[in-house]
């Protein structure tokens, strides 16, 4: 008889050890290729959030950039509420039950609200 590392030495030796488990094969993805062949063809957007004047208030940089010569083509900041209500005048038919309105900011937060009894006090 032989040791354990004796017998997968000889059994590596003939192909005989492998994986058990079935592994699925999957075809090998292509990169996506937009070939831009001259300017203005193919555009890209970006939308970066930015710190506000107070605090949890935020305002987004929306730019449009050319893929071909990788300028910014439109860019534009402005608080959420200015562009969903640029978006509802340009689209109001997307909107079916009310225009668009951006969640509101609550005044108090409490990790552990306090009791109306505590708080009387």
């Amino acid at each position: 008889m032989a040791g354990v590392s004796t017998m997968y030495r000889i059994l590596r030796e003939h192909d005989e050890v492998r994986e058990r488990r079935r592994h699925a094969v999957h075809p090998a993805h292509t990169k996506p290729e937009l070939p831009a062949t001259r300017p203005n063809e193919i555009r890209s957007r970006d939308v970066a959030r930015l710190r506000g004047p107070g605090k949890r208030v935020f305002c987004h940089l929306y730019s449009i950039i050319d893929i071909y010569s990788r300028y910014t083509v439109v860019r534009m900041v402005a608080v959420r509420a200015d562009v969903l209500t640029a978006v509802y005048q340009r689209n109001p038919e997307r909107f079916v039950n009310k225009p668009p309105t951006p969640p509101i900011i609550p005044t108090n937060v409490w990790i552990n609200q306090p009791d109306d009894h505590a708080a009387a006090q």
